[in-house]
């Protein structure tokens, strides 16, 4: 059997740039500095596996949210001092 890619598979060059950045991160990283990405970087499960073997958390918008607007009252203080 023979199996052929095509010329233009792999990833997109906004994938290629985010692997890039977040590789470059990786190797400049300090001993306990934190890595995060918002959401996964690509829909693929052995990637994303891999970053986390690295230490590299992938979060969801609702966790940053609820980590620093954790009631309505903190989000009007919060919007009220940045509008000032």
């Amino acid at each position: 059997m023979n199996i052929t890619i095509a010329k233009g598979s792999g990833f997109c060059p906004g994938v290629k740039r985010a692997d890039n950045f977040v590789c470059s991160l990786i190797s400049k990283r300090q001993n306990g500095e934190r890595i995060y990405t918002l959401g996964h970087l690509i829909h693929n499960r052995l990637y994303n596996e891999g970053l986390e073997r690295q230490c590299v958390k992938s979060i969801e918008f609702s966790e940053v949210f609820d980590t620093f607007y954790s009631s309505p009252e903190s989000i009007c203080k919060g919007y009220s001092q940045n509008s000032r």
